[in-house]
């Protein structure tokens, strides 16, 4: 009963509906592929020793916390427009890193793509809780959650099927490209979530 509730505040606004589409993306484009492909980048590609497992992603994790901290430095202006962009550079940004040439070069974008994800995530979950009545807060949130486990298992789904057919790296450009037309989409047309201060 609360989840319906909460579906049909979301469709009665614009805003929050498009806030949590884009909440929907990162498991489908970003985590799962990451998730799936980051041994297979180690191993297969770059044929460095396992423990750069953890270094790829304590780079990924330093930029999302570099990034969290410099958010608090200022406010940010049009957040809206920042957040529908920040999806098309995001998805480049992704891509580049499936077209690192060297260990070096995976790191440095691995921690420039954390600092975008960091932006990104601060700000869907700021503009939803800004912008959601006080007493549907907690559906609102629920159904942000729920966004991210119903697509979670799609995204490491599709990542598995790319990465077994044609490489880590090919499945790395496709999402990354994919999604960076998504985001171009997302400017163009969520006018709702464009507009939001």
């Amino acid at each position: 009963k609360d989840l319906a509730e909460g579906l049909r505040y979301a469709r009665g606004s614009p805003a929050i509906l498009g806030l949590l589409f884009l909440a929907a993306l990162p498991p489908l484009f970003f985590i799962g592929p990451l998730s799936v492909t980051v041994v297979l980048m180690v191993q297969d590609v770059f044929e460095v020793r396992d423990g750069f497992v953890g270094v790829f992603m304590g780079c990924f994790g330093a930029g999302v916390l570099a990034g969290s901290a410099l958010m608090t430095l200022r406010p940010l202006p049009r957040r809206g427009m920042l957040l529908t962009s920040s999806v098309t550079w995001g998805g480049a940004i992704f891509a580049v890193y499936g077209l690192s040439t060297s260990v070096a070069m995976a790191m440095a974008v691995l921690f420039a793509w954390g600092l975008g994800a960091a932006l990104y995530m601060n700000l869907v979950v700021s503009l939803l809780q800004e912008n959601a009545s006080r007493e549907m807060m907690g559906r609102v949130m629920g159904m942000y959650s729920l966004a991210f486990a119903i697509t979670g298992p799609i995204g490491l789904a599709q990542a598995g099927v790319l990465a077994s057919v044609f490489g880590p790296r090919e499945t790395l450009v496709a999402n990354g490209v994919l999604i960076s037309v998504v985001g171009i989409f997302a400017a163009l047309f969520l006018r709702p979530v464009r507009a939001l201060r």
